[in-house]
């Protein structure tokens, strides 16, 4: 039931021209690219992205939350691309979301109907 009412806000993700239209996909494409380039240079943890700051590079990775980053990571080592990959998070992260408010009201609903 989650799925199918998420799908609403997740369509968009599948329309072409939508997501570079988006307030943060460009950047977020951009920033994915240059974790991807660190972590096949060898930086597990990266912290510096080489391009940012017109060339001179910016601690980026330090700024940002690294989490979504790993998780477009993983989908552009299996192929599927920059783009598609940082669609993949965006959906991934937008239907945790979900699921934890769902399971936050629950909990508050059981709290409050076995305490009155």
């Amino acid at each position: 039931m989650l799925l199918v009412l998420s799908s609403f806000a997740l369509l968009p993700l599948l329309a072409s021209g939508y997501f570079y239209s988006a307030h943060d996909g460009r950047h977020s494409v951009f920033f994915v690219t240059m974790f991807d380039e660190a972590i096949r240079d060898g930086a597990l943890w990266p912290r510096w992205a080489m391009h940012h700051n017109q060339g001179y590079g910016y601690p980026t990775f330090v700024i940002q939350a690294p989490l979504a980053f790993y998780v477009a990571e993983v989908f552009v080592l299996l192929g599927f691309g920059i783009t598609n990959a940082v669609k993949i998070a965006w959906a991934l992260g937008f239907l945790a979301g979900a699921w934890g408010m769902y399971a936050l009201v629950r909990s508050w609903t059981l709290t409050l109907c076995h305490s009155a």
